[in-house]
């Protein structure tokens, strides 16, 4: 019983990080530096587990035609530059999961 209540916890635990990260990003639009910070990891910690939030569907790879021209940028969520050279953007499930928690 311990066992399935300490399994429990980390799950909560991990959807809780998971929020975070996207919370930060992309409604606070934080740096990705920023957002290290305040999660208490180092940047490259961050930057693996956005590859992971990608595989698990939270975020997708923007459309490479996405350009920051477009003027909306204060309100967009459609990309980030803090990735480098590959711009995400947040998916319904990254949404859905945002509001729950």
């Amino acid at each position: 019983m311990e066992k399935r209540i300490q399994d429990y916890e980390q799950v909560n635990q991990g959807i809780y990080m998971i929020s975070e990260i996207l919370r930060y990003i992309f409604v606070e639009r934080m740096s990705l530096n920023e957002t290290a910070d305040m999660m208490g990891m180092s940047g490259q910690q961050l930057k693996d587990r956005i590859m992971t939030l990608e595989q698990m569907g939270y975020i997708r790879k923007a459309n490479t035609t996405v350009s920051h021209e477009c003027g909306s940028c204060a309100s967009c969520n459609a990309c980030s530059t803090d990735f480098g050279t590959v711009q995400y953007m947040i998916t319904d499930k990254g949404s859905k999961l945002i509001e729950k928690t």
